[in-house]
């Protein structure tokens, strides 16, 4: 649990840096930077009567 809760807290720029320093770049990083940068989410609640959505909004932490 406390290893999930670590993963949701990590910022996605700050790992793409360290990914880079340790080498992960060229085609490998091109494949991982849009994987983690430019992901949206919302929240949609369904019930007998209606669906009620929130709005989109980026996500600005935490790895997938």
């Amino acid at each position: 649990m406390i290893l999930t809760k670590a993963f949701d807290c990590m910022q996605c720029d700050k790992l793409l840096a360290k990914l880079e320093y340790y080498g992960m770049n060229g085609k490998a990083g091109d494949l991982i930077k849009p994987y983690l940068n430019d992901r949206y989410q919302r929240v949609t609640l369904k019930n007998e009567y209606s669906k009620n959505s929130s709005d989109w909004d980026k996500i600005q932490q935490g790895v997938p």
